[in-house]
């Protein structure tokens, strides 16, 4: 409790002035009311930053070693074949690598832009391995469509995960699905550029398989009453 200057009456923190000898009171904050109002700091989270300097941290480490690991690999090939021979191919996956270690550690790209982040430098790679042989072939008319097509089954599962309202059976079914398209894919590219004719052998057995599925999964998901979903998911331990 306050007291009045003057003739040291105690009073209220409201009162204005003295009821004894009417001198103004000056405005004072109760320090119970500091008190209270500097009891709950407002919070900050922290997590980010340390997070981001983790990363850093790791980035930085895996760096020095993928670049002592090239000097190391051109060296010994120097020393024992007096030439740059096999340490070409390690040169050039141990780049890539460190591309793909500043995609996941040192960009913060959305889940889309990340696949085909990814997708590019995989494509890079194998590009400049097939340079480094000596003959610009398998790259192009093998890798490129390769890896085209899992980039689009893979960014169209994530499309149809974010469109699914009660994900479940039916997400097990586009996986299946999608892999057994992109199996009759991959058979038919090596069908065109070694064969060169279109018979499909180990993708049809892989089709009967995995058609069937994803069809009684979406059946399963979308038909099947909820109980004997639940007996699924127990049963399968899902």
């Amino acid at each position: 409790m306050p007291y009045c200057p003057k003739c040291g009456v105690e009073v209220e923190y409201t009162l204005k002035e003295c009821p004894l000898c009417e001198f103004s009171i000056p405005n004072i904050i109760p320090d119970i009311q500091i008190e209270e109002e500097n009891k709950f700091p407002n919070a900050t989270n922290i997590y980010p930053s340390k997070h981001e300097q983790l990363k850093k941290v790791i980035f930085s480490v895996l760096l020095a070693i993928s670049i002592c690991g090239i000097f190391i690999a051109t060296l010994q090939n120097i020393y024992f074949s007096k030439t740059i021979t096999w340490s070409r191919y390690s040169t050039v996956s141990i780049l890539s690598g460190i591309i793909y270690l500043y995609i996941i550690l040192k960009t913060n790209l959305s889940l889309d832009k990340f696949i085909k982040s990814m997708a590019t430098n995989t494509f890079f790679l194998i590009l400049l391995l097939d340079i480094v042989d000596g003959e610009l072939y398998w790259s192009i008319t093998f890798g490129l469509p390769c890896i085209f097509l899992a980039t689009i089954f893979i960014l169209s599962l994530v499309k149809l995960i974010r469109i699914s309202r009660n994900p479940g059976f039916n997400i097990a079914a586009y996986i299946i699905f999608l892999l057994t398209l992109y199996s009759l894919a991959i058979d038919t590219l090596i069908c065109l550029n070694y064969k060169e004719s279109i018979i499909l052998t180990w993708s049809i057995i892989i089709a009967f398989i995995g058609f069937p599925l994803s069809i009684a999964l979406l059946y399963i998901h979308y038909k099947l009453p909820e109980q004997y979903k639940e007996k699924f998911r127990k049963k399968f331990h899902i």
